[in-house]
């Protein structure tokens, strides 16, 4: 993720730079910050949804199960927070949180296995798991092509709304 988006933070935070092919690389990461909650908000850009099947798998399952592994290893009981995504319920604009996944892409796709990792190992060690489901975030830093700062541009230079037919 472009690392200028936690410049106005960066002097409150202790960032590591992890590889997560290397198991090594996540447990000095996860040593040096002996973190309490862990917030997973890894993952490979949705818009748009053109790579392919093996890079979904590995942000959202390799590396969650890389980032449990680690945190076992450690000891560490930390919270996880996992921003997963409204995309694995399909193409509705509204889904009730009790609805089955139905994704129609390889995001929506991955991301309820991470989800499935996640809940098994909070079954297995007790750790707590909180798994976020947003639908169309938004928020400062987010790229100008994104839908609302697009419409937020629009509407400010008085342009037609770019809507797509629904």
């Amino acid at each position: 993720s472009p690392q200028e988006r936690l410049s106005p933070l960066r002097e409150r935070l202790a960032v590591s730079i992890v590889d997560w092919a290397e198991p090594a690389s996540i447990d000095r990461a996860i040593a040096q910050a002996t973190p309490s909650v862990v917030f997973h908000l890894a993952g490979p850009p949705f818009n748009p949804p053109t790579l392919p099947l093996n890079v979904f798998l590995d942000a959202a399952v390799n590396n969650t199960a890389a980032l449990l592994r680690s945190l076992d290893d450690a000891g560490n009981g930390a919270r996880i927070v996992f921003t997963s995504s409204a995309a694995v319920y399909g193409n509705p604009a509204h889904a009730p949180e009790t609805q089955v996944p139905a994704p129609v892409t390889w995001l929506g796709a991955a991301k309820p296995m991470a989800g499935v990792l996640l809940a098994t190992a909070g079954r297995k060690t007790g750790r707590p798991i909180v798994e976020l489901r947003p639908y169309t975030p938004h928020g400062p830093g987010e790229r100008a092509e994104r839908l609302i700062p697009s419409l937020n541009a629009a509407a400010l230079a008085q342009r037609p709304l770019p809507l797509s037919a629904g």
